[in-house]
């Protein structure tokens, strides 16, 4: 396997590119990856045609991006072309379309899964389509587990016009896909979120699929203001892509952005929530982000690699801007890398396929016994630790010390607040109580009140208590006990127990 990536300047500059490398123009097993955030969408499919017609039988599927990958550098309105020539690996790329984020999942995992799939790699529309839902069909039908890997396209954060391709075509909803088949063929995927749940836990109260009214019973731009502050507010979805939603799903920490905000004010995110679902705010850490050497895993595994995809999610890239590149270094030093920005990320665990957010997603491809282009992978020397990072380092432990401090005193007062509810029901059963205010108007009753002393609720509050005075007892009694309670009170509420000599008789 040959893996070449291109920045696309020419048609003549291409061919000459291609002769220099020895890429065989007629090959059938050349699959290409085009990433692209241009807006002039004649010339992207100008682009494509050259390209179809320079590599008459290869297989080409891209998308749009938010942002574009190059080895280790980012780039933004350039086209990358990512080329892997294989020798002994099977391609199978189609374009499928539904309304149905779901079905169209299903209709793309049926097309393209076969026995000896090893991996398959999909671009789906980032706006007209919920990324979980697609991959929640296509799991339906993956029952030996091949790995999916891709993501959401996407724009330059205006969130109006995204699309995927299909060898010289641009469609505008949908998904492209190819699966690789060969035996030949190894597949390892990673990931790497580099963000952490900050502050208390939230509870989403109302939410449809993707889309989320209230948390914690409060409409959604309203807890935003209050955690992110009103300037966030006023510029959002994408003054908050930073701050997204973090959630636990089948044991992991995933991420979800906010998309776009709809005319009654709720929130589409990339991702589902489901009414229950915990939530915290996120916050990112370039520290964090920059930690994660994914070639002590393959080494660890004794694994090689011919190939590197960054499928990175847009967040990501305007959080942390160009301190990405020393990440994505670490990558591009073990084999040819190429990517692009997503509006949301594929990655498969040992279970299945998942949506991530704010995430970097990589996929290592490798075919055994062929041609491979050695990087030299420079020695890790210890750097000296620079204050700032230290500075990063210790904040970030100080919010993590807070949060599980505030995490242990809501479980504290969750549970004190329990054994009080359930005291106070306890002595609903049995005690009789009522409360009035100082002029002896009555403001509550509970059940055992209504029942011994035969009245209902609603006859009770806001008249006098002497309605359950018995006729028995001389008014002077009721002075010479009602003296200390008035005194003991001073201008406060009081309750009223069986005791009360009002029902003492009763």
């Amino acid at each position: 396997m040959k893996q070449l990536n291109y920045n696309y300047t020419s048609k003549k500059e291409f061919i000459k590119y291609l002769h220099v490398n020895d890429v065989p123009l007629f090959d059938d097993k050349i699959l290409i990856q085009m990433f692209t955030s241009l807006q002039n969408k004649e010339e992207i499919e100008r682009i494509a045609n050259d390209v179809c017609a320079i590599l008459p039988h290869a297989k080409l599927i891209g998308c749009s991006s938010a942002g574009e990958i190059l080895e280790e550098k980012m780039l933004e309105r350039s086209v990358v072309l990512s080329i892997s020539v294989f020798e002994n690996t099977t391609l199978h790329t189609l374009y499928m379309d539904d309304e149905n984020s779901h079905r169209l999942g299903i209709k793309v995992a049926n097309a393209l899964l076969q026995e000896e799939t090893k991996c398959v790699i999909s671009f789906v529309d980032g706006l007209s389509h919920i990324g979980e839902e697609y991959l929640n069909g296509f799991n339906s039908c993956n029952k030996t587990g091949v790995l999916v890997a891709g993501g959401m396209s996407a724009d330059l954060f205006s969130f109006d016009d995204t699309f995927v391709i299909y060898q010289n075509k641009i469609y505008k909803k949908g998904a492209v896909g190819v699966a690789l088949k060969g035996e030949d063929l190894e597949v390892t995927s990673d990931y790497n979120l580099g963000w952490r749940a900050v502050g208390p836990t939230f509870t989403v109260t109302k939410a449809e699929g993707n889309r989320v009214y209230e948390i914690d019973n409060k409409p959604v731009k309203t807890l935003y203001a209050e955690v992110l502050g009103e300037d966030v507010v006023t510029n959002l979805p994408a003054s908050a892509v930073e701050f997204p939603l973090l959630k636990q799903k089948n044991g992991v920490l995933v991420a979800r952005a906010m998309v776009s905000i709809l005319e009654d004010e709720s929130i589409l995110y990339a991702g589902l929530f489901e009414e229950g679902d915990k939530v915290s705010f996120g916050l990112g850490s370039a520290t964090q982000v920059n930690a994660h050497h994914p070639e002590e895993i393959l080494k660890e595994e004794n694994k090689e690699i011919q190939a590197a995809f960054i499928y990175s999610c847009a967040a990501r890239k305007q959080f942390l801007s160009f301190e990405l590149e020393k990440a994505f270094s670490h990558i591009a030093q073990l084999a040819p890398t190429a990517g692009f920005f997503t509006y949301g990320e594929f990655y498969t665990d040992t279970q299945q396929a998942n949506l991530l957010n704010i995430t970097n997603t990589l996929l290592f491809l490798n075919e055994k016994n062929t041609q491979h282009i050695k990087k030299e992978v420079p020695k890790q020397t210890d750097a000296p630790v620079q204050t700032g990072k230290l500075t990063e380092s210790a904040t970030l432990h100080l919010i993590d010390y807070v949060s599980k401090n505030l995490q242990l005193q809501q479980k504290e007062f969750d549970a004190t607040k329990f054994k009080l509810n359930e005291f106070l029901e306890a002595i609903n059963s049995v005690v009789i109580i009522s409360k009035t205010d100082l002029q002896g108007k009555i403001t509550y009753v509970n059940e055992q009140f209504e029942k011994i002393s035969g009245y209902k609720k609603s006859e009770l509050l806001g008249k006098s208590h002497n309605i359950v005075r018995s006729p028995l007892i001389e008014a002077d009694v009721f002075k010479i006990y009602g003296k200390p309670y008035k005194k003991a009170i001073s201008g406060t509420e009081h309750f009223q127990t069986a005791k009360r000599m009002a029902l003492s008789t009763i």
